[in-house]
């Protein structure tokens, strides 16, 4: 269920999400006991029938259109409600799950087991839970299973309240189950079995690259990573020199290292932060270079790439070049200026082709011209989005800019309407290449007036979708 009103006496626009019933209450200025009222939402759920309910009277259907916008009419007078439900597969919430049981243990987790669904369009089920009744109003945190069981570790002592909702494939929750409780203790909680299958290797200079599999227990929540340059499992040493929380991840490099030898390995830790013991322990010896770049990284960022380095070298830096080329093979192309300054630690890459894998490296260039190439690292830069961004300045006067992102060309209506739904402006109707663009708006209606303060919706409508945003000018 969505609430959503506006205030709008003769004709009605509502943003709703795209939802399967959607519920307005109507204002209706004071001086009119009924009136003609027509209704616009958007950014409801396209090409879809719905149903239309007059203060819970079925009085029409209406079917929105391909960008998600449906429009009706009806008479009606302040504080009437109209409710939308979407007809149709899917549009049906699935019933609450049954037969919920729990049970906990004396490891810190929770045991769950319930019924499976009727609906055949079930396809999962949102897991809630929380240390008061009430899981599924006021969850802690809540977890994804596809299965009719769940196992929810990391818990505190005491009685923890579940609940159960299914979800169909259109997206929708249904109702909750019955609540179940479960007793958590942690008294026999141990420390979890080390990492196995540990391999470390020496990887950019000054860097070793760690990684292993992870453990099958859930009750394991990261790993440390612990390094030096004395053998712990030869007896040279009784601790490893220095360790670093991995989290969740099951690789990791280290960098920033002296040439000679470096003995590493891995411990897991569960949820109460009980490590367990070493992995078997691996060397790596590095070797004396005459510069050392410890760190090349490249990350997908908005439209373009982020390149960041550190890098010493022992006769000074003039500056550093980048080579680009495609991940699927193809000759390295120089990208950005002939050479960045030897200052320099970062550069973003925005010459770049979207949901594309490249491959760069760093040259750099030494005080004397001697040039020394890093290991190459890839990416694949992210697919286009369709995408409205919120116009900037906000609020604004005179003048604002609003810019979108589409993720291939096609048609493109960039509209504003006051808060009665009424067009005030139209900004861009034609066709527009893929990417962002930025379209100004001097506060000017269709009629070349300056439009009054206040609030105003702009929208987006494209072949892939309708997006609305909100902004404000004040004179």
């Amino acid at each position: 269920m969505h609430s959503v009103s506006a205030p709008c006496p003769y004709r009605h626009c509502f943003a709703a999400a795209a939802a399967a019933t959607l519920v307005m209450a109507l204002l209706v200025s004071p001086g009119y006991a009924q009136k003609n009222v027509r209704v616009h939402a958007f950014d409801v759920s396209a090409s879809r029938t719905w149903n239309v309910f007059h203060n819970g009277n079925l009085v029409q259907t209406a079917n929105s259109s391909t960008s998600g916008a449906v429009q009706f009419s009806l008479v009606g007078r302040a504080g009437d409600t109209i409710r939308l439900g979407a007809t149709g597969a899917g549009a049906i919430a699935p019933s609450p799950p049954t037969g919920l049981a729990a049970n906990g243990d004396s490891v810190g987790c929770a045991h769950l087991v319930w019924n499976a669904n009727p609906e055949a369009d079930v396809v999962g089920y949102r897991v809630y839970y929380a240390n008061t009744p009430g899981a599924a109003s006021t969850p802690i945190d809540s977890l994804s299973v596809t299965d009719t069981t769940a196992v929810v570790c990391g818990l505190a002592d005491g009685t923890w309240f579940v609940a159960v909702r299914a979800r169909n494939s259109a997206g929708l929750l249904g109702g909750s189950s019955a609540e179940a409780s479960a007793s958590v203790s942690n008294g026999n909680a141990q420390p979890p079995l080390p990492p196995q299958f540990i391999n470390a290797s020496g990887g950019a200079p000054g860097c070793i690259t760690v990684s292993w599999l992870p453990v099958g227990d859930p009750t394991v929540t990261g790993y440390d990573v612990s390094y030096g340059a004395s053998s712990v499992a030869s007896g040279s040493a009784s601790a490893y020199d220095a360790h670093v929380d991995a989290g969740s991840a099951t690789s990791m490099p280290i960098c920033n290292l002296s040439a000679g030898t470096w003995y590493v390995a891995v411990r897991a830790r569960n949820y109460a932060g009980t490590l367990s013991a070493y992995s078997s322990e691996q060397a790596v010896t590095l070797v004396v270079t005459a510069v050392a770049i410890s760190n090349f990284d490249a990350v997908a960022s908005g439209s373009g790439v982020e390149l960041q380095w550190d890098v010493r070298a022992e006769n000074g830096i003039d500056g550093f070049r980048l080579l680009r080329r495609l991940a699927s093979g193809g000759p390295d192309v120089p990208t950005g200026p002939a050479l960045l300054p030897g200052v320099e630690s970062r550069y973003l890459d925005h010459d770049v082709i979207p949901d594309t894998g490249y491959e760069y490296t760093l040259v750099v260039v030494e005080q004397g011209g001697a040039e020394t190439r890093s290991a190459p690292v890839q990416v694949h830069t992210r697919a286009l989005i369709l995408e409205l961004e919120q116009n900037v300045p906000n609020p604004f006067n005179p003048t604002t800019a609003i810019s979108f992102v589409l993720p291939k060309s096609g048609r493109v209506r960039l509209s504003v309407y006051d808060l009665r739904g009424a067009l005030v402006a139209t900004l861009l109707d034609g066709v527009s290449p893929a990417g962002r663009r930025s379209v100004p708006w001097d506060g000017r209606g269709r009629d070349g007036r300056k439009a009054a303060s206040g609030e105003y919706f702009y929208r987006l409508q494209t072949p892939g979708g309708v997006r609305t945003r909100k902004m404000i000018l004040l004179k």
